[in-house]
């Protein structure tokens, strides 16, 4: 079988550990069967019109990683990275993300826990799809204080990642969040990191990839706020200016 050369080829680092981070975040692993057919596929989601260059940042780590091509799909509700591969998708699978709805049991896999580097990578790719970054006026003048924000709904990994950041200094404060759905309760829990000096210290550590949280800092550290509801191209704009 493919899989046994993709596993002797595939070499677990960094570039590895984040793609599991960014598949934990906002993808998942689909697998159709049935007599006539079937189809195995990575599938990552996002906003698109705030997403679009982080795509093609993932597309060529997808290369990069299996020498495979992926593809992206515009539709009126969002924006879809495919890979179609069986050998790929197990592989995935073995290496730690569960297939189908994995949201309640997601947990950091275990090759990724021992190495500080691939746990830190795999927060990037989880962070750069699936957290926010915002900044709150409160009793201030301007938008200038700074809040990282994850949602979980597995307690295991929302733990784990939660440890791992206070381990290192970046501090956070996690939640249990319980919401009614249509009657049914459904339960989350969030993960706030507050303050100038948590936000440096997760960029000096964790960082982001993708520019719809990069093009936020980098306007908030130029002006010393950032206002609600920007858009990428907004704040790609706002960078273009020069200081005067």
């Amino acid at each position: 079988m493919r899989i046994k050369r993709i596993k002797k080829q595939i070499i677990k680092n960094e570039k590895l550990a984040e793609l599991l981070g960014v598949i934990a975040g906002d993808g998942h692993l689909q697998v159709y069967k049935s007599k006539k057919r079937s189809s195995y596929a990575i599938v990552i989601t996002g906003n698109k019109t705030e997403d679009i260059d982080y795509f093609e940042f993932l597309r060529n780590l997808i290369k990069d990683i299996f020498d495979e091509d992926s593809k992206i799909y515009n539709k009126k509700d969002g924006i879809y990275l495919k890979l179609w591969s069986k050998e790929i998708v197990e592989l995935i699978n073995v290496l730690g993300i569960p297939i189908g709805n994995k949201s309640h049991i997601l947990k950091t896999p275990g090759w990724i826990k021992p190495d500080t580097n691939f746990i830190k990578s795999f927060i990037r790719g989880l962070a750069d799809t699936d957290f926010c970054i915002t900044f709150k006026k409160g009793d201030r003048r301007r938008n200038s204080y700074p809040v990282i924000t994850g949602y979980f709904s597995s307690y295991k990994l929302a733990s784990e990642v939660s440890q791992f950041l206070k381990g290192i200094g970046v501090s956070g404060n996690l939640y249990k969040e319980t919401n009614d759905y249509f009657g049914t309760n459904s339960v989350q829990y969030r993960l706030d990191i507050n303050g100038v000096e948590n936000l440096y210290r997760w960029m000096n550590t964790i960082g982001f990839n993708n520019p719809k949280h990069m093009t936020k800092f980098l306007v908030w550290e130029k002006y010393g706020y950032l206002l609600p509801n920007t858009t990428i191209q907004q704040r790609k704009n706002l960078l273009k200016v020069r200081n005067s």
